[in-house]
């Protein structure tokens, strides 16, 4: 079954999806869904105040920090 028959009908399926993507990405870009404007009266006031964060670990003082990097023992090898 010669395969050459069928490039023709593979090459015009092709084309019509390239074409087709193509109209719908024009479409999509020149009328997006969502509106170019909000007015203020749909916005949704955030809460301006934050609650504590709570962390479980502690905190390193600059000596222990300095200690660290001393023994860096991959700095050393470069």
């Amino acid at each position: 079954m010669p395969v050459n028959k069928y490039f023709p009908a593979i090459n015009l399926f092709f084309a019509l999806t390239i074409a087709v993507l193509a109209t719908l990405s024009v479409r999509i870009w020149t009328h997006p869904i969502y509106p170019s404007r909000v007015d203020g009266a749909s916005v949704v006031e955030s809460p301006k105040t934050l609650k504590r964060l709570a962390v479980s670990r502690l905190g390193y003082n600059a000596g222990t920090v300095s200690q660290v990097v001393q023994g860096n023992i991959f700095r050393k090898q470069r």
